[in-house]
């Protein structure tokens, strides 16, 4: 499949099993294979974020065909990757009947793990939160259809489509390697901040607008303050019990240490029962958001042992959730704690926290 340049033939004896002549691209390699009437449905999805892209095929929603067609390719390199199967499934909302998809995702080598299972046809993404989020937004842009207002300007030949040459507005994420001078204070100058979807923070500068993901700036906060050590347990009221599965308590043994560091306290009951005591200050977590914590630091493999790595997952888990509303006075101490930071301007999973639009862009867009 991932090789529709190559002509193939298997025969058993004197039978011929498979013919397969050499086609120019994936789709015509699918129908040598497939039924057409089906290939056709499928819709082509091609992504790229920095050096990261995935490309191939997958079903729209409604879809309805009953197939065994989940093909996941890592650096065209055949895998089993049962965790991006199941997050696919959930983006489609669970339908009855589950999606189709070929994909390929091509990574650089040094982001995988290529010894977790002895045949090899296993591998371990190691930022494998943010490839799979990069994913699933993806794939939600490319099913989930959505209707734009077109917007019309007039010439002398009648009207034309005003968004026929728009850019996405990630061609203005800030660069932070542009931006490393740049702090609250000269970021924002009119104390007014609007929340758009209770998600997304908009606040005005000199020079146009920024937009802040509140979930990403937040969690880059948190990252921060474990890293160098600038938290501190604060006791809860009400301590929170875990039953632990035995492969989680053998995670949590492992990484005790790491976590008690963060200012996260334990008590160890009998079995496999623990109660946590004590969490970093300011920390809101519930024992729900604790559910499938240590399993997620146990998917970092031979990273879990790494202060960074469990960080991450921590500063993910407490950090403020999109769709949570804040107010004036929270965005506002938000964004001066976000610009206080060494690098606000990407999460600690490598996603972008700011993306800046200039007054000469929204100007260009309405023809000015």
């Amino acid at each position: 499949l991932i090789s529709p340049q190559i002509h193939f033939v298997l025969n058993e004896s004197t039978r011929n099993i498979l013919h397969l002549s050499a086609v120019s691209d994936l789709k015509m390699r699918l129908i040598q294979l497939f039924p057409e009437s089906i290939v056709t449905k499928l819709l082509p999805f091609e992504l790229s974020v920095g050096s990261i892209s995935f490309k191939g095929f997958i079903s729209p929603l409604g879809f309805g065909e009953k197939m065994n067609f989940n093909y996941i390719y890592i650096n065209s390199r055949p895998v089993k990757y049962p965790r991006i199967v199941r997050i696919i499934a959930e983006t489609y909302q669970q339908p009855k009947e589950p999606p189709i998809f070929l994909l390929n995702i091509t990574i650089p080598a040094h982001m995988l793990d290529v010894n977790i299972h002895p045949t090899k046809n296993e591998v371990k993404i190691k930022e494998e939160r943010y490839v799979i989020d990069l994913l699933t937004q993806g794939i939600r842009k490319k099913i989930f259809p959505t209707t734009v207002p077109k917007d019309y300007q007039s010439d002398k030949q009648g009207f034309v489509d005003a968004n026929a040459n728009i850019q996405f507005v990630q061609d203005f994420i800030i660069p932070y390697q542009d931006t490393t001078t740049e702090h609250a204070s000269t970021v924002r100058d009119t104390g007014e901040f609007w929340q758009l979807h209770n998600t997304y923070i908009f606040a005005q500068t000199s020079t146009g607008v920024i937009i802040i993901d509140q979930h990403v700036a937040h969690e880059r906060i948190i990252y921060e303050s474990i890293i160098n050590n600038r938290v501190s347990a604060q006791r809860l009221l009400f301590p929170i019990t875990l039953e632990l599965t035995p492969e989680e308590h053998r995670i949590y043994q492992r990484t005790k240490g790491i976590l008690e560091s963060m200012g996260i306290e334990f008590k160890e009951f009998s079995g496999r029962t623990l109660v946590i005591d004590a969490l970093p200050t300011n920390s809101k977590l519930t024992r729900e958001d604790l559910q499938g914590f240590f399993s997620e630091i146990g998917s970092l493999g031979n990273l879990m042992s790494e202060k960074k790595e469990i960080a991450k997952v921590l500063a993910c888990r407490m950090a403020i959730k999109a769709g949570q509303k804040l107010s004036p006075g929270e965005m506002e101490n938000l964004i001066d704690q976000l610009f206080a930071c060494e690098n606000p301007f990407i999460c600690p999973h490598g996603r972008p926290v700011v993306i800046r639009i200039s007054l000469d862009d929204l100007g260009k867009r309405f023809g000015r």
